[in-house]
């Protein structure tokens, strides 16, 4: 949480303006599985996890405590969906029968992805540093201050910043930071964007892929246009909803001189349809109706 400097590396993780509940049995003397289940069910939407685990257990939770009934409100409705990191040994050991992490991400509610161990968790005792904690801090600055918000991305940022101490001295156990690059895991899609209120701006570009179908509702053709900037047009291909292509056509370059053409539809039936063209610098699509 914020910035810090310790143990001869710099990050910033997550703001210390954010709304943050913390769960420590330094202060609350021990917590249960009911407490945690029952703030999740709040709302909180990114839980940090030092702690022990197993294969079927981790933040005090066992397999079986992994249900759609005690996660009833993070629904992805009444409450976003969780994201986990966890430091715990083996939650992710996904060559077993069936892990806790991977059932937090079977369920329809609770978790969306998550950072999990398949093998140990490494922790220097009596220190703030740690294997796993040195990457779990460049998780966060890749996040919150690196702008990296794919979470593969991130992971993947944790691990290059973390690089070059895989064989500092005074770990716990000698190459131990080395084997939590081997097993620290993403679960989830890897592409999945996480919202840390941090905006990022887009090139836009509508209207440039749009292409101008007419009549639309049709009847047993259309004409179509796509921009003359776009080039000549080589294919028009028509799919139902399915995703099967239904036709397809291909013009000759040396007979085509204008960007309007007109496609016969008598062999179509009645229904929706996604209608893509493709000219020699782009590909324009759009929906396309029949009615008769």
């Amino acid at each position: 949480i914020g910035h810090h400097e310790d143990n001869g590396y710099t990050t910033d993780g997550i703001p210390e303006a954010f709304p943050i509940q913390e769960m420590y049995d330094r202060d609350m003397g021990y917590w249960s599985k009911r407490e945690l289940i029952d703030k999740i069910n709040t709302g909180m939407t990114f839980i940090h996890h030092s702690g022990h685990s197993n294969v079927d257990y981790a933040l005090r939770m066992s397999i079986g405590d992994i249900t759609d009934a005690n996660f009833n409100m993070v629904n992805g409705v009444d409450h976003n969906y969780c994201l986990i990191y966890t430091h715990g040994c083996i939650c992710g050991a996904f060559d077993a029968s069936d892990c806790i992490a991977e059932e937090m991400l079977k369920i329809q509610n609770f978790v969306v992805a998550g950072s999990f161990n398949s093998r140990y968790g490494w922790f220097n005792e009596g220190q703030t540093e740690g294997p796993s904690l040195h990457l779990h801090r460049e998780f966060v600055n890749a996040l919150y201050t690196l702008g990296i918000d794919r979470i593969g991305q991130t992971q993947v940022q944790s691990k290059i910043a973390t690089a070059p101490w895989v064989e500092a001295p005074g770990q716990w156990e000698d190459g131990a930071l080395r084997w939590c690059f081997y097993d620290n895991n993403i679960f989830g899609d890897a592409a999945m964007k996480i919202h840390t209120d941090n905006y990022t701006s887009i090139d836009e570009s509508i209207g440039k892929t749009k292409l101008d179908i007419f009549p639309n509702p049709a009847n047993d053709f259309i004409r179509l246009s796509v921009p003359v900037e776009s080039g000549n047009l080589e294919s028009v291909k028509i799919y139902d909803l399915s995703g099967k292509m239904v036709t397809n056509i291909h013009f000759s370059l040396a007979k085509i001189s204008t960007f309007e053409v007109r496609i016969e539809l008598n062999t179509l039936p009645n229904g929706t349809y996604i209608l893509r063209a493709e000219t020699q610098k782009a590909v324009f699509s759009n929906t396309l109706t029949i009615v008769r």
